[in-house]
């Protein structure tokens, strides 16, 4: 929000009315993807703000969402528990580790 303020540029309400929107008015895979896309950018934004690690969490975490919904997508019938383990979720936690 500090950008915005400190540049008059852009209006924060309408992106965070917007991904309010996308949460509640639709409910497929690529309205999850450009919601993920859109909060990816909106807590990057707020990083390089204030610096806070917690928004790198939170970027890792809709990394993490993404690859989940790919994966559900392709193949509806892996369990919770085959997507906990799959190759594309661990490796992902890993780089998020390093």
């Amino acid at each position: 929000m500090s950008f915005s303020e400190n540049r008059s540029w852009g209006d924060v309400g309408v992106l965070k009315d917007s991904i309010s929107f996308c949460r509640n008015e639709f409910g497929d895979f690529d309205s999850s993807y450009a919601l993920n896309a859109s909060a990816v950018v909106y807590e990057l934004l707020e990083y390089l703000l204030d610096k806070d690690i917690s928004h790198i969490y939170n970027i890792s975490t809709y990394v993490t969402d993404t690859i989940d919904f790919k994966l559900g997508e392709a193949d509806p019938s892996l369990t919770n528990e085959e997507l906990e383990n799959h190759p594309d979720i661990i490796m992902n936690g890993n780089i998020n580790l390093d």
